[in-house]
């Protein structure tokens, strides 16, 4: 099946009809099957009958023993039980399975296109300031086809399943919801995804027709899904409503057929994800292309269901081995084995909900960070040392969404964009592009020892400690030190506390005060203002400030603190009702919004303003203070960098010197030491195009200059090195907005916009 399965039980049909109850491991590319005391077996390609199995000398193939399952009792043909081809052959086979079902699908090559994006700027150094490929937000269609057959006719009906898609708290055949809050919950609500679900088709041929397992596997399947759509198309289905990509492509189609599975693992109907041998055309510039089918049998399940939607819509990577080698993140994400409940499957982990959009909150780690992470809400923390490679942290907790996770508290993702979870060495050149750093240190889901045991997440009674020095650290793939120190992590649960240090950097502190001892005039907007002059050219990193006001009805006031650059954040707005004096000391955990100030200026003028808006009641500002970190970077380390990016997915007009215009805002301040560009369009004659950066100052430099000739598409960075003409922006302020413009100057030839990102080292 599409789905990965691990130690599932299946009935196989043998060719005299006898039926025969094994146990498996693997997905639709590749997969191993035992009998239910454990002794392999293989089908014997000339008889067609599964036998008994052995391992070839090599220890690359499995060989049939000429004993069909079942005629002996194994254990006297000197068998041993649970073998495996060796590593290396089980990846081969995996990718030849991968490869025998013919083209790639949409979803693949959109994320390939995200991959070469990401390849192209991995020169480049600093945090990823947003997500790298297209975020899923807003409402997508899918469509959901039924298809039953002159001999099965379909038994679950249409309602039942548009329910499942798409109904609201669904809890039918024990489901924990739809389709529909599946993903919703998991998007925090920025995701609304549903099916148009049809009435069942009736195909043109008894089911024996498309289940031939004499027929190339897939081919049937495709064939059956064409007659279905075809039928559509004839009664004028309106296929307008259905979400499609940039190309027209809708991007999920879902299939069920009626009756149980009667086939074999990879043979005529056994449930797949893939493509169609060609583009299917519903109407005018829309396309059937990438599906997904599976018997209906009689029952529905969320976690196959929700998995292959992830591939469609959202563009997910599997994220376990397809050699089944090692089990990839294992009950940890849905894109890998999802728990065991399929009923129930667990959340996408925050390495996907992160590119997705999904996250609530990302906070870099800084140094003396300390905080509460709240589980199931999509709050991450982030500590990157470039583009490509970073941890992503979360809190996960068994209730709910995430009931049969077999390990509670702190996850720690160890992501390399460009990796692959079918390399499990963890070496520097080998390694999973997700990985979960385990707790207790045994890596187990790289050796596909388990999906996950209770000792994998990070907590105060697994292992409370990440650090470079620690088993596992928190060094880099290269074995370099990150610098990062998670410590005293506290229980799991729906809040877990922690804290974290940066050991690579050196941390400044800043400490002002001032005591006015300044009467606040009552019932006045005008207030009263005080200021800290900080001559220290610095960049905020964290800052704690200390109030002291004598008043005896703290409901009166409004306090607000404002940087020397202006960006203001209220410290206390008309709280308290009765209550007298404010003494109080704000830092990022009783007040996020003083977060707004990392990354800005210190130098200047801090302004504190106090306003009384009521009468009768009166005080005074008795002093306040300042305590601010800035993090100066160590021998070796990066400067500061700001990155931005931005995938618009819009068309270029054709032959229209107006063209388009896309903008990147820079809320930080400083000066630009270094710039670099890059950019990701399709377009079939590069040599019509004109591409220019634009400072927030008004510089304009060209990046492209109707060059190439007759090239298709432009995928390339731009740095200071490169183009010479960005050297024009050093020394120009970095905040502000940034623009990239695109102009086609010649007829005929058309294109579109992928994507654009921005880098910016600031002067230290």
């Amino acid at each position: 099946m599409s789905f990965p399965f691990y130690d599932e039980e299946f009935t196989f049909t043998q060719p005299d009809g006898s039926q025969i109850k094994v146990r498996g491991w693997g997905d639709q590319h590749y997969a191993v099957f035992e009998t239910l005391d454990g002794f392999s077996i293989v089908k014997n390609p000339v008889t067609g009958f599964f036998e008994y199995a052995s391992l070839t000398s090599d220890k690359n193939d499995f060989r049939p023993s000429g004993v069909s399952v079942g005629f002996v009792d194994p254990r006297y043909l000197g068998l041993e039980k649970n073998i495996r081809v060796n590593r290396e052959s089980a990846m081969a086979k995996a990718m030849d399975g991968y490869h025998a079902l013919g083209i790639r699908r949409r979803c693949e090559v959109r994320r390939e296109r995200n991959k070469a994006f990401l390849r192209a700027l991995m020169s480049a150094s600093g945090p990823y300031a947003a997500p790298p490929s297209r975020t899923m937000t807003g409402r997508y269609v899918g469509l959901c086809l039924l298809i039953d057959f002159p001999d099965v006719p379909g038994t679950i009906t249409k309602e039942e399943v548009d329910d499942f898609c798409n109904r609201k708290g669904y809890t039918g055949y024990g489901n924990n919801g739809s389709e529909y809050d599946y993903f919703y919950e998991n998007s925090i609500g920025r995701l609304e995804y549903t099916n148009i679900i049809t009435s069942y088709y009736t195909t043109k041929n008894p089911r024996s027709y498309y289940t031939n397992p004499d027929v190339p596997y897939g081919a049937r399947a495709r064939e059956m899904i064409t007659e279905a759509l075809q039928h559509l198309k004839n009664q004028g289905f309106y296929f307008d409503q259905l979400s499609t990509d940039d190309e027209g492509y809708v991007y999920a189609l879902n299939v069920f057929y009626a009756g149980a599975r009667s086939n074999a693992w990879s043979e005529g109907l056994w449930p797949h994800s893939s493509s169609l041998y060609f583009r299917f055309e519903l109407n005018p510039g829309r396309w059937a292309y990438d599906y997904q089918i599976t018997d209906i049998g009689h029952e529905l399940s969320l976690a196959t269901f929700c998995h292959e939607n992830g591939h469609m819509v959202c563009d997910y990577p599997d994220l376990y081995d397809y050699g089944h080698e090692s089990n990839g993140v294992g009950s940890y994400c849905l894109m890998s084995s999802a728990g065991y409940d399929r009923k129930n499957p667990t959340q996408i982990c925050a390495y996907l909900k992160y590119k997705s959009g999904w996250a609530n909150t990302v906070t870099p780690i800084t140094n003396e960070t300390q905080m509460t992470l709240p589980a199931g809400n999509n709050d991450f923390l982030l500590y990157a040392k470039n583009r490509r490679e970073y941890f992503l942290m979360e809190n996960r907790y068994s209730k709910g969404r995430d009931a049969s996770l077999p390990s509670s508290g702190l996850a720690i993702w160890h992501i390399d964009e460009v990796g692959s979870n079918n390399e499990e060495s963890m070496s520097e050149d080998r390694h999973y592009e997700c990985s979960l750093e385990q707790a207790d240190n045994q890596f187990d889901l790289e050796r596909g020892n388990n999906l996950g045991d209770s000792k994998d997440l990070f907590s105060s009674v697994n292992n409370n400690r990440f650090s470079d020095t620690t088993s596992p650290s928190s060094k880099w793939w290269d074995g370099s030190s990150s610098g990062l120190d998670v410590f005293d992590i506290g229980m799991a649960g729906e809040g877990l506390m922690l804290r974290a240090k940066l050991y690579s950097d050196i941390v400044k502190t800043i400490q002002k005060s001032s005591s006015p001892a300044q009467d606040i005039p009552d019932n006045d907007a005008q207030g009263i203002k005080d200021i800290i002059n900080v001559a220290d050219d610095a960049v905020v990193s964290s800052i704690k400030v200390e109030v002291n006001v004598t008043h005896t009805y703290t409901g009166d006031l409004r306090i607000t603190l404002s940087a020397p650059a202006g960006k203001s954040v209220v410290l206390h707005s008309r709280a308290g009702g009765g209550q007298d004096n404010i003494h109080e000391v704000y830092d990022f955990n009783n007040l996020p919004e003083l977060r707004e100030f990392v990354g800005e200026g210190v130098q200047g003028d801090w302004v504190m303003h106090v306003q009384d808006l009521a009468s009768i009641d009166t005080g005074a500002l008795d002093s306040w203070g300042l305590s601010i970190e800035s993090v100066e970077q160590g021998a070796g380390a990066t400067p500061s960098v700001i990155e931005l990016d931005d995938s618009p997915g819009m068309r270029i007009p054709d032959q229209d010197p107006k063209g388009i215009e896309r903008s990147l805002v820079v809320d930080a301040t400083g000066y630009v030491q270094e710039v670099s560009v890059s950019v990701d369009i399709s377009y079939t004659y590069i040599n019509d195009l004109v591409v220019s950066l634009v400072s927030p100052a008004g510089t304009s430099v060209a990046l492209h200059q109707r060059t190439g000739g007759s090239a298709d598409n432009i995928l390339a960075s731009y740095d200071m090195g490169t183009t010479p003409g960005l050297e024009r922006l050093k020394d120009e302020p970095v905040s502000g907005e940034w623009k990239l413009k695109i102009v086609d100057l010649a007829w005929q030839d058309v294109g579109k916009h992928n994507k654009w990102s921005l880098r910016i080292i600031r002067k230290n």
